[in-house]
């Protein structure tokens, strides 16, 4: 897995013990490529940026405290982490980070990226959309199920989670 992900981004075989450096003492719960760097988050609000490919000169790019990220995604032009309480934070360098909307009945568990924007996910069916990362909606889907994770394919963003459930949308609309 290393030597793979190492050739593809120009980064150093993977070495369990010479892994990031932990510049936080953070659990970390998701990765992204923004730009030029890996973005990752985690618990105690810290976002981290990683751009050398030397794991040696990871650094917390900024720190929420008490905020407890669940994802992050990139469209290539806005990185947006998203907490598990609804809050959204946006960063056009994936250095200098604000809070772009709260939305509190959505708590969430991830986000993706793709042609239409942006779509976090989370419990009891709850799904947030954006076209600009900077204003968001609650979209109602009809499910009580908790969405897990997301990817975006054939054009479509395709949401999984409890109990099986899988869903799709070309629109972020239907």
């Amino acid at each position: 897995f290393g030597a793979v992900v190492g050739a593809a981004f120009g980064l150093p075989r993977f070495d369990p013990k010479a892994a990031f450096p932990r510049p936080t003492g953070a659990n970390l719960f998701a990765l992204a490529w923004h730009q030029d760097a890996f973005i990752a988050v985690g618990s105690n609000g810290d976002i981290l940026r990683l751009s050398s490919g030397d794991p040696a000169q990871a650094a917390v790019s900024a720190s929420f405290g008490g905020v407890n990220f669940v994802g992050v995604a990139s469209d290539g032009a806005l990185c947006v982490a998203a907490s598990l309480l609804g809050e959204v934070y946006t960063s056009a360098d994936g250095r200098s980070w604000r809070q772009a909307a709260s939305v509190p009945e959505a708590q969430l568990a991830g986000i993706v990226a793709g042609h239409l924007g942006f779509v976090a996910f989370g419990t009891n069916g709850s799904v947030l959309v954006s076209d600009d990362g900077q204003e968001w909606r609650l979209r109602a889907t009809g499910y009580a199920e908790t969405f897990r994770a997301g990817c975006i394919a054939g054009g479509y963003y395709v949401l999984v989670g409890e109990r099986g459930i899988c869903v799709r949308s070309r629109d972020l609309v239907t």
